[in-house]
């Protein structure tokens, strides 16, 4: 299977899928929290080759697991759209740009 980047080109968010075409990965998005209110036509498909190992039978990545977290975040630049409480127990936090940003305001203060 091969990983694609999804979202709507109205939106920041995105997410990835795991398809055989991009045809077929926006049909996926629009079953994930990221594409659910989106129209087929709005959804973009990009090939995000390093993410294929990620595939493990699900046709979406799971953010809340820590293994593809990491991965999300330190090899290909993923964060939280914003800080929360969660940022010091993230399994991610040392490659996060949010969090590094967090400890630098706490710092200046």
């Amino acid at each position: 299977m091969k990983a694609w980047k999804v979202f709507d080109k109205f939106s920041d968010y995105s997410t990835i899928v795991f398809a055989l075409t991009a045809s077929k990965a926006k049909a996926l998005a629009l079953n994930t929290d990221t594409c659910e209110d989106s129209n087929f036509i709005d959804i973009r498909a990009r090939r995000i080759p390093k993410a294929d190992k990620l595939y493990h039978g699900n046709y979406e990545i799971d953010w809340d697991n820590d293994t593809e977290r990491l991965f999300l975040v330190k090899e290909l630049g993923w964060s939280c759209y914003d800080t929360s409480f969660e940022c010091d127990t993230c399994c991610a936090k040392e490659y996060c740009q949010y969090f590094d940003d967090k400890e630098n305001e706490e710092e200046d203060r």
